[in-house]
C-alpha cells in the first residue's frame, strides 16, 4: 500500500473518530494530552489493512507486518 494511501485513510478513519468524540473538545481546550487514544485508534484502523499490528515494540510505538 502506498503511504500517501494509507495517510489518507488514517485522516479519514481519524476525522471520523474525533468528531464523534465530544469530549475531545475539552481536551483540545485545554491542551490537555490525548496521544494514548490516538494510539488506540490508530491501532483500530492499521487492523483493517495488516495481518500485524503490535503497540509498543522496542521504542516504536506501533509496528506493522509491512
Amino acid at each position: 500500500m502506498r503511504v500517501d494511501t494509507l495517510a489518507d485513510i488514517i485522516f479519514r478513519e481519524l476525522d471520523k473518530s474525533i468528531s464523534g468524540h465530544e469530549s475531545l473538545e475539552v481536551f483540545s481546550i485545554e491542551r490537555a494530552k490525548f496521544e494514548g487514544w490516538v494510539k488506540v485508534e490508530l491501532v483500530r484502523i492499521l487492523r483493517r489493512h495488516f495481518k500485524r499490528i503490535v503497540p509498543e515494540e522496542g521504542h516504536i510505538d506501533i509496528v506493522s507486518d509491512n
